[in-house]
Order: structure tokens, then C-alpha cells, then sequence
């Protein structure tokens, strides 16, 4: 287990890499900033691929932001096929996204891309959870902002799992437990990473517990 004050490299019981870098700094909300259109999630349990499980109805694209925001306690998007990669991803209110066998749901990317509502976020202003199983791929493209993964921010809290001999979720840099917007904004949150198999990858930068957030990553070899 890592908590926030300590800085070292972890290695999980595949191919986990973070660098881990902790710093200080207040909790701010999101700046205002434009974003793609937003596509919402709308059922309690369904498979991401289907248009009339989204609102408007239609499978979020490059032009889309997907959020996962149904006020069902425990709404579950399970992504079993390689979907069409959206700008972003936004889990809360206690939805589920669950990336199974054959899915695989990257964002967008592009380098430089300033625009932090892009990439993954998982218990974003809420609670919001994501779990990688079998082959399962949950991924960001690119750099800068738009091409994080973050678990917990904006005072929400984020729940991530991967579980499976070749799941993996990555992200340019990955921030467990708050993050930072441009302008040096601080976004405080609560992250939890559990690693049983696969791998959680920053292909960047690895944050935990960032600007005054509280993040643990438990798994092997960590």
C-alpha cells in the first residue's frame, strides 16, 4: 500500500509502473473551459454499444464526451467490444464502468491537448468506480491534460480495479487521489487503485495523493 507523503516507483505483481510524485496545494473546482458535446449515460445495466442506452441516443464518438452520470446507485456501462474512442470519459454518481473481455475504450488524443475534461476520470466530483477485467483496455491517447487518467477529483472519490492477465488502464500521466487543472489549479479527491492482475501504466507521471488529495494503490509487489 502507498499512501500520499512518500515518493518511490511502484511495480505491480505484472507490469504496473508509476513514478510517483506528491505535491502540495489547495482544492479548487474545475475553470471554465469548452468542451465537446456530452453524451449521457440512461440505464441501470447495459452494453455501451447500444445507441438507446445513451442520451442523446447514439454511441459517443471523437466528437463526444462520454458521461456516466444516471442517478441509479450502481448503473453499470460494461464495455465488451472496441467502442468508438470519444474526447473523454466521466464517471460519478455512483456508476460503474465496466471494461470486460474484448473492450476496448480508448479517448482521443493529440499532443499538446490542454483541455483536462478530456482523457479518463473516475469519481469526478462523485463517486465513481471503473474495473478492468479479462483483456479489458481502458486507456487515454496523447499528453498533456487531455490525456490523463485520474481517480478522484473536484471532491469526488474514485475507485479503480484491474483484474486480468492482460487488463490494462493507462494514461499519459495517472493521478490517484486528486489532480491539477492549467493554471496550477488544484483539485483535491479521493483515489483508490486495487491491482490484482495487469497493469496500470503512466506512460508519463504517476500522482499519488496530488494537491492535497488522499490516494492508495494496493496490489502486488506495491
Amino acid at each position: 500500500m502507498v499512501r500520499s507523503n512518500q515518493k518511490r516507483r511502484v511495480k505491480s505483481n505484472r507490469q504496473t509502473v508509476l513514478t510517483i510524485a506528491v505535491l502540495a496545494g489547495a482544492s479548487a473546482s474545475l475553470p471554465a473551459i469548452s468542451q465537446a458535446a456530452d453524451v449521457h449515460w440512461n440505464s441501470p445495466n447495459g452494453d455501451w454499444s447500444v445507441p438507446t442506452n445513451w442520451l442523446p441516443p447514439a454511441v459517443p464518438t471523437s466528437a463526444d464526451r462520454a458521461v456516466l452520470d444516471l442517478p441509479t446507485p450502481g448503473a453499470t456501462a460494461h464495455v465488451t467490444t472496441d467502442v468508438p474512442d470519444p474526447l473523454g470519459v466521466s464517471v460519478g454518481k455512483g456508476d460503474t464502468l465496466s471494461v470486460e473481455t474484448g473492450g476496448k475504450l480508448d479517448t482521443v488524443g493529440s499532443d499538446p491537448n490542454a483541455v483536462p475534461t478530456n482523457g479518463i476520470h473516475i469519481g469526478d466530483g462523485s463517486v465513481g468506480t471503473a474495473v478492468v477485467t479479462g483483456d479489458g483496455r481502458l486507456a487515454t491517447a496523447g499528453g498533456d491534460y487531455g490525456g490523463s487518467l485520474v481517480v478522484g477529483e473536484s471532491g469526488g472519490t474514485g475507485n479503480l480495479t484491474v483484474n486480468g492477465a492482460t487488463a490494462v488502464a493507462e494514461g499519459n500521466d495517472v493521478h490517484i487521489g486528486g489532480t491539477n487543472y492549467p493554471g496550477n489549479i488544484a483539485s483535491a479527491g479521493t483515489g483508490n487503485a486495487t491491482l490484482q492482475q495487469g497493469t496500470l501504466h503512466a506512460r508519463a507521471w504517476g500522482f499519488i495523493g496530488r494537491d492535497g488529495g488522499t490516494g492508495v494503490v494496493v496490489g502486488g509487489g506495491v
